[in-house]
């Protein structure tokens, strides 16, 4: 099926399958990319790490890190859609990010008795297709 911009959006779908005898998880397991389709030409990239942090302003350090980090999963994540769209369909696929990415750290273990947390750390791409 395509679209009025020319994109092939069922190869878009393979192009950035990986729930289905694939992994989106990387060597070392504490971080993943998933990508998907919401809308006409736009796709949504979300990165997901583990974090660990000791008080508020490691956590301005953590974000930095995992910043930079999620910027270099979320462009390889989008070079390999980007080539499995042209390998599947022998069309070029052009992607520009719309908007701000939004990232936040959960938190999802605290304790008054330990000063180390534990959280999530997000990242939202939106990218728009053709």
């Amino acid at each position: 099926m395509e679209l009025e911009n020319g994109l092939d959006v069922d190869a878009l779908g393979q192009a950035t399958d990986n729930t289905f005898g694939r992994s989106s998880t990387t060597a070392c397991a504490t971080n993943s990319v998933k990508i998907r389709l919401v809308g006409d030409g736009l796709l949504q990239v979300d990165y997901l790490s583990s974090v660990t942090y000791a008080s508020e302003a490691m956590m301005r350090d953590v974000m930095k890190k995992y910043g930079d980090e999620s910027d270099s999963a979320i462009n390889s994540a989008m070079k390999t859609v980007k080539a499995e769209y042209r390998r599947i369909c022998d069309k070029q696929l052009k992607a520009k990010a719309v908007g701000n990415p939004d990232s936040s750290i959960e938190a999802v273990n605290m304790s008054s008795h330990s000063p180390i947390k534990r959280g999530f750390y997000r990242k939202r791409c939106v990218f728009e297709v053709k």
